[in-house]
């Protein structure tokens, strides 16, 4: 009989009964980094069943509904606001309130990152830059738990050297992620994401988190892994977002429109504003393609630091909008290079002196025109950090173009001729007493032939000692011509040379050259120092009183010689 009577209960409420209704299961963003935040809610229960809502906002009058989610329909302010809702029964009957609150706050900061709460690496001319560890993780061990011990390790080594991301590759193995370099069966031995989230000193870093999903069979059901993961284990909040990243190629790149389609979806609405889809870019693939993924509703592009017309590409992407990077640099003289250019730099160097590099307070001159205009007569460039104005009037001034999509560069160029003997002076920038320099260019070259003794310089404070970067043929007819870095130190110069018989008139390159007062000086092309021959010196820059002249070599403070034609978009120097 016992049994009997607990069962009529039972079968009472499974056929339902009146009563008061359990509350509502309410979610929201704790902190909302937009002006109209939304509440979503599931019943309590099933028991008695619930046919209706009702809600206020801030305790303004009760709305009744039947929808499970609200978002305001005008701007809320500043500050925290109360949501509280009640379910309701067929009979009127209504719930205890449920509660949540919602502060409505900004982490507003100059350029892509605004809505960070962390504080990116910073720049001496105010560009900030995430500087994200490359790869930190182990996949090479034999147990999953052991590759999962050596990931932490990376991960908490990254956090301590101020890494302002951290990079995970990941692939879905049995539909299971792990973290892991390639989509094939090595998977099976690695990390789980969900291990690595997990990690209570990750979740309660502030590091963004660089995902880089490398599916080569992309699908709904392995997409949605990914966000139930950065949902369920609190990622993609407020302050901190979350990056998801593939390569745009035929295989990949649909996990970043399979991402996209599946953020419209209502369980994924309060993480919805805080992820990023990056796209990095493959070796063929150029300004088309980037217009494309812009359309698409793709946030960032990261290109490969040795691409060929690398600034026709990242200079594009940056006159859309869209966040740049570049990956993954192993050199600390491109990482100074690329400081003031993009949003995010992947490093294979430890963060912490990735992150000093972009910091520190070395900038002599800066100068990028591919966003300038010359009605107004003006070219601004900073030096010594100070902004600056060049005269386009001004005698010997250099021309201007501007180039739209399709070519080698986009946007603004000088166009400096020989025969003109145009150059720009930008007065007396030097090294610090026993230390070196640092050039950085994008270059255009008009005449890569010159004649048996003949020498263009491109930048020079060479002036019987200084430094300079210059195209230079020496005498005899077996010769042909270099670029070459030149610096003096002790009484001599000594040089970086490269053959430049590869290099062609129809494309820009990025050129990067470094003397630091003790050992090789260097220079690279599109991120390499193939063919190059490099000199060895001790010694600081023999500094002098000319002036940096751009386009030419200077005589004492008033005369030039040795012009050189071709179209500059970018310069900068650095006390190195």
């Amino acid at each position: 009989m016992r049994k009997i009577l607990l069962l009529v209960p039972i079968l009472a409420l499974l056929a339902g009964c009146a009563g008061i209704p359990p509350k509502p299961i309410v979610q929201g963003e704790e902190s909302a980094g937009h002006y109209r935040p939304c509440w979503t809610w599931e019943p309590g229960g099933t028991v008695p069943a619930t046919t209706k809502y009702r809600f206020r906002l801030d305790k303004g009058s009760w709305r009744v509904t039947t929808r499970k989610n609200f978002t305001p329909s005008t701007d809320l302010t500043e500050g925290r606001h109360l949501f509280e809702i009640q379910a309701g029964t067929a009979g009127n009957a209504w719930s205890a309130t449920e509660s949540f609150t919602t502060t409505v706050e900004f982490f507003d900061r100059p350029g892509y990152w605004t809505g960070v709460e962390r504080n990116p690496a910073r720049t001496q001319l105010d560009n900030e830059v995430v500087v994200c560890a490359h790869n930190t993780y182990e996949d090479g061990l034999s147990t999953p738990a052991k590759n999962l011990a050596a990931t932490l390790d990376k991960v908490h080594a990254e956090q301590a050297n101020d890494a302002d991301a951290i990079e995970l590759d990941i692939v879905s193995w049995d539909h299971i992620l792990r973290v892991t370099h390639d989509d094939n069966g090595g998977a099976k031995e690695a990390a789980k994401l969900s291990d690595v989230l997990a990690d209570s000193d990750l979740q309660d870093g502030d590091q963004l988190l660089f995902l880089e999903f490398k599916e080569k069979s992309p699908s709904t059901r392995k997409c949605r892994l990914l966000l139930d993961l950065i949902l369920e284990l609190g990622f993609a909040t407020n302050g901190r977002p979350v990056v998801i990243r593939s390569f745009a190629t035929e295989e990949r790149e649909k996990n970043l429109t399979l991402m996209k389609a599946l953020l419209k979806e209502r369980k994924y609405i309060h993480i919805r504003p805080y992820i990023r889809l990056h796209a990095i870019l493959a070796e063929n693939q150029g300004q088309a393609k980037i217009g494309k993924l812009f359309n698409a509703g793709v946030d960032g592009v990261e290109l490969k630091h040795s691409r060929d017309d690398l600034f026709g590409k990242l200079v594009y992407a940056r006159a859309l909008g869209m966040g740049t990077g570049v990956w993954s640099l192993s050199e600390k003289m491109d990482v100074a290079a690329f400081r003031e250019e993009v949003d995010a730099i992947v490093v294979d160097i430890p963060a912490g002196q990735a992150r000093d590099l972009v910091q520190k307070q070395n900038s002599l001159l800066y100068m990028n025109v591919w966003n300038e205009a010359t009605e107004d007569g003006k070219i601004a460039y900073r030096r010594k950090g100070a902004a600056k104005s060049l005269y386009t009037n001004a005698a010997f001034f250099p021309g201007f173009e501007w180039l739209g999509t399709g070519e080698d560069r986009f946007g603004g160029s000088l166009i400096l001729e020989r025969s003109e003997e145009h150059s720009i002076g930008f007065g007396d920038l030097e090294n610090h007493s026993g230390k070196g320099i640092l050039v950085s260019m994008v270059v255009n070259f008009d005449e890569l032939s010159i004649a048996d003794g003949s020498t263009r310089c491109l930048l020079a404070k060479t002036d019987n000692s200084g430094y300079g970067l210059e195209i230079h043929n020496p005498e005899g007819w077996w010769t042909a011509p270099v670029l070459r870095f030149v610096v003096h130190v002790n009484g001599q110069y000594r040089y970086a040379v490269r053959a430049i018989y590869d290099l062609e008139g129809s494309g820009s390159y990025h050129i990067v050259a470094a003397y630091d007062g003790s050992g090789k000086v260097r220079l690279r092309i599109n991120g390499s120092a193939k063919s190059v021959n490099s000199d060895t010196a001790t010694g600081g820059i023999t500094r002098n009183n000319s002036p940096l002249v751009l386009g030419a070599d200077p005589q004492g403070s008033s005369d030039s010689r040795h012009h050189f034609s071709g179209k500059i978009q970018h310069v900068q120097v650095q006390r190195w």
